[in-house]
């Protein structure tokens, strides 16, 4: 931790199978940069606004009834197109010769 700035951070807790998110924010200050004379930390519950964000990415990529929109759709398929390459070339006698004219 920095003495006069603040550290944030954002973490995820698990109890009783709930799942939720969390935003720790700490803060210190130094008497003559020796030593530290206080200490403030603050513990905020975003679940919710996490549970929002993760609606709002979702939304960005299928309409209400989970049909891909456009930008679902370009995603999808240009992930389908990188699989297609990384997949190895057809080779034996039969297949030879496909795709080229």
């Amino acid at each position: 931790m920095i003495p006069g700035r603040g550290d944030v951070y954002e973490t995820k807790h698990r109890k009783k199978g709930a799942a939720s998110s969390t935003c720790t924010s700490a803060r210190g200050r130094l008497l003559g940069g020796l030593r530290l004379v206080q200490c403030k930390k603050i513990l905020r519950d975003i679940t919710e606004r996490k549970r929002i964000e993760e609606a709002v990415r979702t939304l960005s990529l299928v309409d209400e009834y989970g049909l891909y929109n456009r930008r679902g759709f370009h995603r999808a398929r240009a992930a389908a197109v990188e699989d297609r390459r990384a997949q190895p070339e057809p080779d034996g006698p039969a297949l030879r010769g496909l795709g080229t004219t």
